[in-house]
């Protein structure tokens, strides 16, 4: 697949899948799909029909945004306490592999989000 641009579709999707597998697998009650996608990753070949049919099977479950919507609604701030900003540090984890658009501000709590597709843990990198 290769690095992975602003604004593309396949790696903001592949972002979804890595960051929400087991989330995925679980609402489906499968992990074919979630499989299939990720195999695709792993293999180096492109995920953009396997996404479509996961993208699918989700809003058939109801789900009205799927993959892709979820990916446009990564970047919607969360609810925060009014006057008092998160201002993120100039740091971010990013995809291992530059296979996704995933990411995660360094400064959030827990462990780095370890790659799906790699096995890898998010690679840390500073904003220009």
């Amino acid at each position: 697949m290769g690095a992975v641009s602003a604004g593309d579709r396949a790696g903001d999707g592949l972002a979804v899948v890595c960051a929400r597998a087991d989330r995925i697998r679980a609402d489906l009650g499968n992990s074919a799909l979630v499989d299939g996608v990720l195999g695709a990753a792993r293999a180096g070949q492109g995920v953009e029909e396997a996404l479509a049919a996961l993208h699918e099977a989700i809003l058939a479950t109801g789900d009205a945004l799927g993959v892709y919507g979820q990916a446009t609604l990564r970047d919607v701030p969360g609810v925060s306490v009014a006057g008092i900003a998160r201002v993120p540090t100039d740091a971010v984890h990013v995809c291992p592999t530059g296979s996704c658009s995933r990411y995660r501000w360094a400064d959030e709590p827990g462990p780095v989000p370890v790659c799906e597709v790699s096995g890898r843990p998010l690679r840390r990198e500073r904003l220009p």
